[in-house]
């Protein structure tokens, strides 16, 4: 934070009001660590880049972002807001000189205080009372806050998960009323915020909260996933919540987007657990290693086969071999042994060895392998 207050005092400098504001002041009253520091002033966007090195990010709703002192730090000129039409973005800003019109688009009471170089807070809708209180108020009427921005809701459980709070009762019931909106919201900032839901010690109680308002049931492929995982309380972060939830919906709904190696990773891991206990190295031969990892944690709970998590991988890594990569015959000695012209009798010889192979019928060394062709060399000559 020293060096956004250093950056504070440099617009002081040049007669500008600048203060820190939002989550960052919010963690720095609770004692936390921020590495997201917003900074807010009264001078426009050109005027900021043009006494700072800076790059425009947001110039139409007054955001630049400044490099000072080897950090970055987003700088938002104080603004009001006009009528939203897509529930996240303004039709257009009123740059002001205030921040009492600026603290009126915030979300919530406990992210609306700013703080100035000295360190003295600036709290003009009751944040640090909420604070006290452990709550997640919105400022103003909590429909309006939501139609401005549905992710806001999201928002406020990321705070229950993060922080332990209680989200204040006008503001629960609003996310219940204006929940549907969520669908408004693109698949990429909802995954991201979803993310840092499941990131903390409490994110359990977020997902509960998040059945109890009904708002789970408009995340598409999830919903299943969600309830699941909140009624059975189990703790899963990262990719193995999200696996959790796209197993329980059977695929990955396409509304994400995901890239094709992310869909590829949960699709092995939805069809490893499809087997349902049918566990062989045949089987397994047919995964990655970090599949069967992901699925072995998930099978703790989810108990489709008969092992513990560490035997599934046990098994795994005892494969006495798991891609055809680490065959210990080429492609040319085989045709070269058998001598034909490469066909579809080549895959499928080698998926013969491969096979006999995992099932211990056969040594994965060169000279066992070419013993093995000749033996069957007459066969695939007949064809």
């Amino acid at each position: 934070m020293i060096n956004a207050l250093l950056l504070l005092k440099e617009f002081e400098k040049l007669g500008y009001l600048a203060y820190i504001v939002g989550g960052s002041v919010r963690d720095f009253l609770l004692g936390s660590e921020s590495f997201d520091i917003d900074i807010s002033t009264s001078a426009t966007p050109d005027e900021v880049m043009k006494h700072f090195k800076s790059v425009p990010i947001g110039v139409k709703f007054g955001t630049v972002l400044v490099f000072f002192n080897d950090e970055e730090f987003e700088v938002t000129t104080f603004r009001k807001d006009l009528e939203y039409y897509d529930n996240r973005h303004p039709d257009g800003v009123i740059f002001s000189e205030s921040i009492e019109e600026d603290v009126e688009r915030r979300d919530f009471t406990i992210n609306g205080m700013y703080l100035d170089s000295k360190f003295h807070i600036i709290d003009l809708v009751g944040g640090k009372d909420d604070l006290a209180k452990r709550i997640i108020k919105s400022i103003g009427n909590p429909d309006d806050r939501f139609r401005e921005d549905a992710l806001r809701m999201l928002r406020a459980f990321y705070l229950v998960s993060k922080l332990d709070f209680k989200i204040e009762e006008n503001t629960l019931k609003s996310i219940i009323k204006n929940r549907e909106l969520i669908k408004n919201v693109s698949a990429e900032r909802i995954y991201r915020e979803l993310v840092k839901i499941i990131k903390y010690e409490n994110s359990l109680k977020a997902l509960e909260l998040m059945v109890d308002t009904g708002i789970y049931l408009y995340l598409p492929g999830l919903s299943q996933g969600i309830k699941y995982v909140a009624d059975q309380q189990i703790m899963l972060s990262g990719e193995d919540f999200f696996a959790m939830c796209f197993y329980k919906n059977s695929k990955v709904d396409k509304f994400w987007k995901l890239s094709n190696k992310e869909k590829a990773k949960y699709n092995q891991v939805i069809s490893l657990l499809n087997h349902k206990g049918k566990l062989n190295n045949n089987l397994l031969y047919q995964y990655e290693l970090d599949d069967v990892i992901t699925a072995a944690r998930l099978n703790k709970y989810l108990k489709v086969f008969n092992v513990t998590e560490e035997e599934l991988i046990k098994m795994y890594e005892n494969l006495p071999i798991k891609s055809e990569k680490e065959l210990q015959i080429s492609n040319q000695k085989i045709i070269s042994i058998v001598g034909l012209l490469p066909g579809s009798w080549l895959s499928e010889l080698k998926n013969d060895i491969i096979s006999k192979i995992l099932n211990h019928k056969l040594a994965n060394k060169e000279e066992d392998i070419k013993k093995y062709i000749l033996k069957r060399k007459d066969e695939y000559e007949k064809r």
